[in-house]
């Protein structure tokens, strides 16, 4: 889920919901937001997706009683090698009928497909009540920066601001982060350092958190841990937060989140999720505990498997790890391209081996991923592996014991 001070998570697209409502109704309506995510560099794979999702959620805030909402939301998405774009948009209902209308737009450019570095970007608009568009809302942006050092570990930073209006008062809010990942194995783990300013008392009063003295300005800091896991048609992601105060803001929070998508088939997966949301200045939404529930819809706009030239993939044992030899049929005059999650998703060096492109790499015990594509076309699994959709796109699973 979305951090108080950082651009949106990467990777990649993932809808999440921040629906909350408020202890001091008269100031502070009832907020509907999902928050969508730019694409990340492996996002960058994708040719196309376009996605519908739609649920139930269970919202409560400090000091008030729970309630529940329907969730709409839609996203496109169009990716090629070096240039990812991504365009999203939810509205969320209540049983008071009060409703919210977001929309996101993001941006994710690497100078080359070898590229070690990445910038993405993007910007937000919400729209509190529907019935008050104009007057009750809020607007973000944001800049990220991406350095990959190796297959499985890299650096991030980013700034962002927002502007909310909310009962006639315009307030702003600066925030900034960095962070490292790495990834071994079925797991990815990401921790980051985050600092805010925000100029949005009644925000921060309904979440519970004050300043000592007269100020303009609230000051905090967040550390949060992630930690996310992938097998089959199944992923699983645990999120754990500190908040701390800084000059003269005292606040001591903590949260922790959950979400696991099940993929029921290449098209539909069910999303579940769960815990506290700590409150976000820059986009203007409160603190709250939720439960969401989703049913998403994925539509591709690429070339089906089938019509795809054969491609085979093979594992000799070796005494530590395994070598996998990926065959692809292809003219001699293709650009084909082979690349996996062990290979940081650079290409791996292919040699023209009778009417087949051939690519041979040391892989180490482990869970991996592999895919390949001719002529800058949708990136596919070798056909003896299984399945998995990815971004909207398909890789293939390779487990070496």
């Amino acid at each position: 889920m979305a951090s108080c001070h950082s651009s949106p998570r990467l990777p990649p697209s993932t809808l999440l919901s921040d629906r909350r409502t408020s202890p001091h109704s008269a100031v502070l309506r009832v907020t509907a937001l999902i928050l969508v995510t730019a694409p990340g560099a492996e996002a960058l794979q994708v040719r196309h997706e376009n996605r519908i999702e739609s649920g139930v959620a269970r919202i409560e805030q400090p000091g008030t009683r729970a309630r529940s909402a329907l969730i709409l939301g839609g996203l496109r998405q169009h990716s090629e090698p070096t240039l990812a774009t991504v365009l999203a948009g939810n509205v969320t209902w209540a049983r008071d009928s009060v409703a919210a209308l977001q929309l996101i737009a993001g941006i994710a450019w690497r100078p080359s497909a070898l590229s070690r570095w990445q910038l993405e970007g993007g910007g937000s608009a919400a729209a509190f009540e529907l019935s008050d568009i104009g007057r009750q809302g809020n607007g973000s942006g944001w800049l990220r920066v991406r350095r990959r050092f190796a297959a499985h570990y890299g650096l991030f930073g980013g700034v962002a601001a927002g502007n909310t209006v909310r009962a006639a008062t315009s307030t702003n809010s600066l925030a900034g982060d960095v962070g490292v990942w790495a990834t071994a194995g079925a797991f990815d783990v990401e921790a980051e350092f985050g600092r805010a300013r925000t100029q949005d008392s009644l925000l921060m009063a309904a979440s519970r958190v004050f300043t000592r003295r007269p100020t303009g300005w609230l000051d905090m800091d967040d550390v949060a841990l992630t930690v996310s896991w992938s097998e089959g048609s199944l992923d699983a992601s645990v999120t754990q937060r500190w908040r701390t105060s800084l000059r003269g803001t005292p606040v001591e929070q903590a949260a922790l989140q959950a979400s696991v998508t099940w993929a029921l088939t290449p098209n539909v997966a069910v999303v579940v999720s769960g815990g506290r949301q700590l409150a976000d200045p820059v986009r203007g939404a409160p603190d709250a505990t939720m439960m969401l529930a989703l049913v998403r819809w994925s539509f591709s706009s690429t070339d089906t498997a089938a019509r795809m030239p054969e491609a085979a993939a093979a594992v000799t044992r070796l005494a530590e790890g395994s070598n996998l030899k990926v065959r692809i049929r292809a003219p001699i005059s293709a650009r084909v391209e082979v690349a996996g999650s062990f290979s940081g998703w650079d290409p791996i060096p292919l040699t023209r081996e009778g009417g087949y492109w051939v690519a041979e790499v040391h892989v180490a015990p482990g869970r991996h991923r592999v895919a390949y594509r001719i002529d800058g076309g949708p990136w596919r699994a070798p056909t003896q592996l299984a399945k998995l959709r990815e971004f909207g796109g398909e890789v293939g699973l390779l487990i070496v014991p």
